[in-house]
């Protein structure tokens, strides 16, 4: 019964949210929160022993570590995470995947993790279809690491990318790719400088000829109040 609550309780709580746990200075309040603490350590430990367990068939394996993907508690997902490498490209796996990375606030070491993964072509090109109206809910290490040199995926990611990410995509922007018109009317849209700066650097150095086609607009930005934006279409 005392595991059992435990597991609740983990479910629940994030690490952060376990040690803002109320403190008391009565000693008995906390040998209850250092024992609650002792429990889940336990029961995180037990989980990661259970996947190296099942780490050597992989149908097990990848059930155990789709079931722990669904926790709502980051640590858990961290372990599935770290013992998924022979599951990365399996479509179960990448349907859970991409479902916790749509539901946005996904934290560093969750991203880390994620990016690490051994994808093949195929899986990057799923979860970047999954994601592209996400994308501005993903890191900037997890939208490099999906897109790579890979230029369809660079384009469906920066549709919906948050403006800081749209500079380091572009710098990998291959000069022999021509991007898809879709792409710069859709960031020349915006007045962020953080995404017309990149963009406009990117047409002037290797795609000239999409200053014509998008005349109107640039004309528009000649009297942006970003001097770094007006210097680019000088």
């Amino acid at each position: 019964m005392q595991v059992s609550n435990s597991y609740a309780i983990l479910k629940n709580l994030s690490p952060e949210e376990l040690e803002e746990l109320p403190h008391d200075e009565n000693e008995n309040n906390n040998h209850r929160h250092e024992n609650l603490k002792a429990q889940i350590n336990f029961l995180l430990d037990h989980c990661e022993r259970e996947l190296k367990i099942t780490q050597n068939t992989k149908s097990k394996n990848l059930k155990a570590i789709i079931f722990r993907l669904n926790s709502k508690n980051p640590a858990v997902r961290q372990i599935a995470l770290r013992h998924s490498g022979n599951c990365a490209n399996e479509q179960e796996f990448l349907k859970a995947l991409a479902k916790i990375l749509k539901a946005g606030n996904v934290d560093s070491v969750t991203s880390r993790l994620v990016g690490s993964l051994e994808f093949n072509s195929s899986s990057r090109k799923f979860l970047a279809n999954e994601l592209v109206n996400n994308s501005e809910k993903l890191t900037l290490d997890l939208i490099l690491n999906l897109s790579g040199q890979d230029y369809d995926i660079m384009q469906k990611l920066l549709t919906n990318a948050f403006p800081e990410a749209v500079a380091p995509v572009l710098r990998r922007w291959p000069s022999t790719k021509v991007p898809d018109a879709e792409i710069f009317n859709t960031l020349l849209k915006s007045d962020d400088p953080l995404i017309l700066v990149p963009v406009l650097s990117l047409m002037k150095l290797h795609f000239k000829k999409f200053m014509f086609r998008h005349q109107k607009r640039l004309d528009e930005l000649a009297s942006h109040p970003s001097p770094a934006v007006r210097a680019w279409l000088k």
